[in-house]
């Protein structure tokens, strides 16, 4: 019975793609449709037929009312979908297919893959008078009925119609989604569609089996760079509605989505290109769930948002009951799917510690902060624990932990008290200095006892184990009430196109004086939790004022100093990172002239800086920078403190460091240049310390990319240039 229903199935899905390329308008009738009589075919192929053009022209009324910037910011690749709207008096033939399949794949977002995802696609091609096979046959009947929403062929096919929009992206690995397809063939097989005329060998077939072919080889093999690198599922113009609603004081329901592993995951795996996919991945699905969620409540409004790190939602209308529980369950399938995603790509090595579905954490509240104060909650929750919370179940926790973190303040306040140097704010009220702060942050993992040394070494201070600890975790439990930050366009900001070379500067720091913000706003706010929200968030502000004009201060930086050599720069900021690209290679005296203006800035030490040359493979740019950043930390870290062998800060934090990388991935002698600041000069004992811990810096980047990689890192050190 099994053989022969898998002999049925294959008939059906061969009979189905003929059928879909002769009449597409088929793809509207289903079996139980077709009343008996010898009038039962042709009433339901005129329904058929009206359906689809009241459909398409309801369509083309709306596209055409779209402004242009809309109608271009939607697809993103509007030279293609213009083409088929405007050619609209004509049939589409399936040799024009092919043509636009290939311009879709060299210049569209993702590629043949997501031509079933981009809403619209279909439908231009029906307005156009013809149906595109782009992804042949069965799926693309699929993807003229999910992606105009216009389904009408009977319950078989739209079960089918709802499996496919909260499974998508799993057609062919999906049980759910198999199934549903068994069931629809079967139906479609049992037809009674004779009245077609079908002539095989005509040639439209042949030409959709190729097309298929394409997909699932291209399908099989496009890495997750190429498809997802540069995917976001908002605009700038979606964001800046949802920024406009949650700054507004009426309450309603919010859904916040961060990957809270984003940290660990750009130091371990040393490649931020890999987990912006990843990140970008999860994004994917999470948003084709959520447009399933308001297909099945027409009525409920959402608007959403979408960054570098989070994924934010605001729901209004009429809020169903149960939205709350179904939001829960969203959110877990979404883990679930992209875990079983990134476990099934051959192109993605991981850590065997690494788990992908636990990952991402998640909020829910009555404003916007309340659900990112949620979501930051989770983290709480041990790895495979509870990972989404509500903020009406956490109120009370998060009231005790405020009553809590005030009086650690007053503890770690007693603590520095000897130490004035170490600590900032008014008397009464005072918290650790900015770069304690820094220090804490990136000593989460370290003992009682190794934090006590490394204070006694960076700073000149002697702590007992216990009063570390105290100070490690008063940090930490502050950082949980970090707000998130709001942004209304995201930039991917990479070395890509850097074909002549280029750097990138990470500023550091930024996350230490997020948290230092948000420990004295909670300093001023008592045990009041609405009254810390809104003061946070008043403090992220103008934090966030502080940061944007630190960049755009870089971005004028790069361009006045490299300026005289004439030599044009393009540069981009994202996150905590900016990259610059000139149009020609930097010669060793630009790389100075920029050593030079960085050194001559209020914070010389704060410019994480990494060179890049021409010649490197496009994937690997960014790569190559971010380990030097990498280098650079470490060198840095082992560097700076009291005591032999190290500098003091007052010295190493007015000495900017740079890596000149070399053009291979993994290979090649990184060059360590040093500029210290007007009234700086390095001893001669100090420049050699700078030699000495270059290489064991290399050699623990090595170890450090290759224990997380499995890949072969054996970079060397080579010349330290004093500028």
């Amino acid at each position: 019975m099994e053989g022969h229903r898998n002999q049925l199935q294959e008939q059906a899905k061969e009979n189905y793609q003929t059928i879909l390329n002769e009449a597409p308008f088929l793809a509207f009738i289903g079996q139980q449709e077709i009343a008996s009589g010898p009038y039962g075919a042709d009433t339901a192929i005129m329904g058929a037929l009206d359906t689809m053009a009241d459909h398409a022209l309801s369509e083309h009324e709306k596209w055409s009312q779209k402004s242009e910037s809309e109608f271009r910011e939607f697809f993103r690749y509007p030279h293609v979908i213009e083409e088929f709207i405007t050619s609209r008096n004509y049939s589409t033939s399936q040799l024009m297919c092919d043509l636009y399949q290939d311009y879709h794949e060299m210049y569209g977002p993702g590629g043949t893959e997501e031509i079933m995802e981009t809403v619209g696609i279909a439908t231009a091609a029906l307005v156009g008078g013809g149906l595109c096979a782009m992804t042949a046959g069965l799926g693309c009947a699929v993807a003229v009925a999910v992606g105009t929403e216009a389904l009408a062929i009977g319950s078989s096919q739209l079960d089918l119609d709802q499996t496919l929009s909260l499974n998508r992206s799993g057609l062919t690995s999906s049980q759910d989604v198999a199934d549903a397809k068994d069931q629809r063939d079967m139906d479609l097989l049992l037809a009674p569609l004779s009245f077609v005329g079908l002539r095989a060998g005509r040639g439209i077939a042949s030409s959709a089996e190729r097309s298929s072919a394409r997909v699932g080889t291209r399908g099989a093999t496009r890495s997750l760079l190429d498809s997802h690198l540069q995917f976001n599922p908002t605009t700038a113009t979606d964001n800046a509605i949802w920024i406009a609603r949650a700054r507004m004081p009426s309450e309603g329901l919010f859904f916040d989505v961060e990957n809270a592993a984003l940290k660990r995951l750009n130091d371990s795996l040393g490649d931020k290109n890999l987990v912006t996919a990843l990140t970008n991945l999860h994004k994917d699905i999470l948003f084709t769930k959520i447009d399933a969620l308001k297909r099945k409540y027409p009525t409920l409004d959402i608007l959403k948002y979408s960054d570098f790190k989070s994924s934010r939602f605001s729901f209004g209308g009429e809020i169903p009951p149960n939205l709350q529980a179904e939001l829960t369950q969203i959110f877990q399938d979404a883990n679930e799917e992209f875990a079983q995603r990134v476990a099934a790509r051959t192109d993605i090595q991981l850590p065997q510690s690494e788990n992908p579905s636990t990952w991402f954490n998640a909020g829910l509240g009555a404003s916007a902060d309340q659900a990112g104060l949620a979501a930051r909650h989770a983290r709480q929750s041990p790895r495979g624990g509870l990972q989404i919370l509500h903020m009406d179940n956490v109120r009370e926790q998060v009231q005790s932990n405020m009553r809590a973190i005030e009086e650690q303040r007053q503890r770690v306040q007693n603590i520095l008290t000897n130490h004035p140097q170490l600590l900032q704010g008014a008397s009464g009220q005072q918290i650790p200095a900015t770069e304690v702060f820094e220090v804490l942050r990136k000593a989460k993992n370290q003992s009682p006892q190794e934090l006590a040394e490394l204070f006694q070494t960076r700073f000149g201070v002697e702590l007992n184990p216990n009063q570390a600890g105290e100070l490690l975790d008063y940090t930490q439990n502050v950082d949980q009430f970090s707000p998130g930050i709001w942004i209304e366009s995201r930039v991917v900001a990479n070395l890509d196109e850097a074909e002549h070379g280029g750097f990138s500067v990470d500023f550091k720091g930024m996350g230490a004086r997020n948290v230092a913000q948000v420990a004295r706003d909670l300093a001023s706010s008592g045990d009041d939790v609405d009254l810390a929200i809104r003061t946070i968030r008043s403090g992220e502000g103008a934090v966030t004022k502080e940061f944007d004009a630190a960049k755009d201060g870089f971005q004028d930086l790069v361009s006045e100093t490299l300026s005289d050599l004439n030599i044009p720069v393009r540069t981009q900021c994202s996150g905590d990172d900016c990259v610059s690209i000139p149009t020609a290679r930097l010669p060793d005296v630009a790389k100075e002239k920029m050593m030079d203006a960085i050194s001559r800035t209020e914070n010389p030490s704060g410019y994480r800086l990494s060179f890049i040359p021409p010649n490197i493979v496009a994937r690997d740019r960014s790569i190559i920078a971010v380990h030097g950043e990498l280098v650079e930390k470490k060198v840095r870290a082992n560097l700076t403190g009291f005591g032999d062998g190290l500098i003091p800060p007052s010295v190493l934090d007015r000495v900017t460091f740079a890596l000149d990388m070399p053009d291979q991935l993994g290979k090649g002698q990184m060059r360590l240049l040093v500029k210290p600041a007007d009234g700086v000069e390095l001893t001669r004992e100090q420049r050699e310390l700078i030699q000495r811990n270059l290489g064991p810096a290399v050699e623990r980047v090595n170890r450090e990319i290759a224990e997380e990689t499995g890949e072969t890192i054996q970079y060397s050190s080579g010349a330290v240039e004093l500028y």
